[in-house]
Order: structure tokens, then C-alpha cells, then sequence
């Protein structure tokens, strides 16, 4: 492949990251399931690339260095987002939860341990 050619799939390789930053951006994790196979489609065209590198190309790289760059930023800010909102619904129920069975059990029955043994019928 000459460097040409090696141009026009880096800027194939470019639209598909811009298209990913898009994606992240709106948080539409369907569209990005699509993503993620069409660049492990590129790797191994990167991989084997041996031609020449003059400077279109390296700007080519550089800019899908940054795009990267940015968009593991936005996956991790996503993540993050993700969890926290996890952590404090989690934490919310587990407050409701307490909260009921303290209601519960003041209402209608003591906790087990405030029954003396000796009002227990054990005469089965």
C-alpha cells in the first residue's frame, strides 16, 4: 500500500472517530456497538503499514491521536456518570428498605430479640 493509499484509510479511520465523539456525546451506546468493530477493522492495516510517512500523514495521525484522546475522556466521563448514578439509586433503596422494616417491625412486631425466650412456646 503506498502512503496515498495509507491517507485515504486514516481519513476513513477519522470519520468513523468523529462519528464515535458523536455518539458519546448524545450517550447512544446502540450506535456505538457498531463502532467498535469497524476500527478493530483498521488495526491490522495500521499494524502492517511500512511505506514512507511524510508530514500530511503524520498530521493524520496526530489528529486521530486527539480524537482518541477525547474520546476515551468521554467514555470515561460517561462511566463515571454511570456509576455515581448506580452508587445513589443504590444508596436510595437501601434507606428505603431500613426505613420499611423499622416501620414494619415497630408496627406490627417486635425485633426477635426483644421476645423473651421464656413466653416462646417451645412444646413441639
Amino acid at each position: 500500500m503506498n502512503e496515498k493509499a495509507f491517507q485515504a484509510k486514516l481519513k476513513l479511520f477519522i470519520k468513523i472517530l468523529k462519528r464515535e465523539q458523536k455518539f458519546l456525546v448524545l450517550d447512544d451506546g446502540e450506535s456505538l456497538n457498531g463502532i467498535v468493530p469497524q476500527k478493530e477493522d483498521f488495526l491490522p492495516i495500521f499494524e502492517k503499514y511500512t511505506g514512507e510517512i511524510g508530514d500530511k500523514t503524520k498530521m493524520l495521525i496526530q489528529e486521530i491521536q486527539e480524537l482518541q484522546e477525547t474520546n476515551l475522556l468521554l467514555t470515561q466521563q460517561a462511566l463515571a456518570y454511570q456509576k455515581k448514578m448506580m452508587d445513589t439509586i443504590q444508596h436510595s433503596l437501601e434507606k428505603q428498605e431500613n426505613t420499611y422494616v423499622d416501620q414494619h417491625r415497630t408496627q406490627s412486631q417486635p425485633k426477635r430479640e426483644d421476645i423473651p425466650a421464656a413466653i416462646v412456646d417451645q412444646s413441639f
